[in-house]
């Protein structure tokens, strides 16, 4: 018999997927791994002809979903005692110990640059705390990758422009989302000796069954006619193809960007959760991917709200004040009133949120609105996929909204 709360969200995902969505998927299950609900539904591309539905083994591009893997990744090796979180990661990637901090520019049209005090340590890359930012939340950073495309080394490339970059502040002592989870990844190269893609597949996809599912090789996917199409909204609501191939295809040291490079589908992604959920094992095979104690940390805010009052200012807008167009002002400002803080894997809401999501929980999201959270408190793991730029894009992010509603509405029933 097919539940209420199935029928709800299948209307849901029907509905979107017949207009401002050419795709969406959610799954949501319970941690000893019972499906709470499923649904797909939309096609792969609207360009085919015929198109091809979307189906659980579709691939979506991760986007920044890929950021909890590369500190699973990093994390695995604290565990092993092969760097500390503590560790200057210059140690490691020694051009991270050449970043300077940048100032502004002066009069003279020249970038104002010093050297920092302290080093850039792992804990810091894991919490957005380095100083590192995206271009489009500086517009002094924007300048200094605009003016450096051509100069900085090759090799090194993130997706907006080079990957070794000035710093907007001292090292801990704030919060910027930007390329920290792409330098981790040069970070694990450099411990493990592994390329980012091997490193993945050997310690975190294959022990959880996943191999085939979750890869930063798009043509794989695109070969077995799996992949689906990326779009962005423009202005005035109409879908263009997204070409994110020409962000990826590249070679060099930063060929797998650990801050936004995979491919995967949900019930790979969902097996991740479902992982730490559980204390870091597997459910069936109990292969162990992160040690408790370690699943703990990713859960474990990182910033003293007493010592650090304002570090999470800039989260409240997301650091979009600056690029107001990349991402709409629907997506964030529901978490404006709430307390956040980071962990090492990602946002955690302090008092839980309007869904019904519980206190504590962790969560992240993709700028394709790819989006995940892990509730230990009521146990249950959640992921939703659109393939739809900018991330808040409001149908995607208020579809979601009505999604991990009703399985909080569900839940509640069932419980009382």
């Amino acid at each position: 018999m097919v539940s209420d709360l199935q029928v709800k969200v299948d209307a849901l995902i029907q509905e979107a997927a017949r207009g401002p969505l050419p795709a969406v998927g959610f799954q949501a299950y319970a941690r000893d791994g019972t499906p709470i609900v499923s649904s797909f539904a939309g096609v792969q591309s609207r360009e085919e002809d015929p198109p091809k539905p979307i189906k659980p083994d579709t691939a979506v591009f991760l986007a920044s979903c890929t950021k909890l893997i590369t500190s699973i990744s990093a994390l695995q090796l604290v565990e092993r005692g092969l760097i500390a979180l503590d560790d200057p990661v210059g140690k490691f990637v020694k051009q991270v110990d050449d970043f300077e901090i940048l100032e502004g520019y002066g009069e003279d049209g020249k970038p104002k640059l010093r050297k920092p005090k302290r080093r850039i340590t792992l804990r810091h890359l894991l919490t957005h705390s380095s100083g590192l930012a995206y271009s489009f939340f500086s517009p002094n950073i924007a300048r200094w990758v605009d003016e450096n495309k051509g100069v900085s080394d090759p090799a090194y490339q993130a997706f907006e422009g080079p990957l070794f970059r000035p710093l907007l502040f001292e090292p801990g002592e704030g919060y910027v989302y930007g390329v920290s989870l792409d330098i981790a990844g040069l970070v694990v190269e450099a411990v493990s000796g592994l390329n980012l893609e091997d490193y993945i597949r050997e310690n975190i996809t294959k022990p959880l069954h996943i191999e085939q599912d979750m890869s930063f090789f798009r043509e794989r996917f695109a070969k077995e006619g799996r992949l689906a199409t990326q779009y962005s909204r423009g202005p005035d609501g109409t879908l263009t193809v997204f070409p994110v191939h020409h962000l990826l295809d590249k070679e060099g040291p930063s060929a797998f960007p650990g801050g936004l490079g995979l491919f995967g589908t949900a019930p790979a992604y969902i097996q991740v959760l479902l992982a730490l959920a559980n204390g870091g094992a597997h459910l069936a095979t109990h292969a162990r991917i992160l040690k408790p104690e370690t699943v703990a940390l990713l859960t474990t805010p990182q910033f003293d709200p007493v010592t650090q009052p304002n570090t999470f200012l800039g989260l409240d807008d997301f650091g979009f004040i600056e690029e107001p167009k990349i991402v709409p002002g629907h997506s964030w400002h529901n978490f404006k009133t709430v307390k956040k803080n980071h962990g090492l894997g990602g946002l955690i809401i302090g008092d839980g949120w309007k869904t019904g999501r519980s206190g504590h929980s962790l969560s992240w999201a993709g700028m394709f609105n790819t989006m995940w959270w892990i509730d230990l408190d009521k146990g249950v793991v959640g992921f939703f996929e659109a393939q739809v730029f900018p991330y808040g894009d409001p149908h995607a992010f208020g579809l979601f909204e009505q999604l991990e509603t009703a399985v909080y509405e569900d839940l509640a029933v069932r419980s009382a």
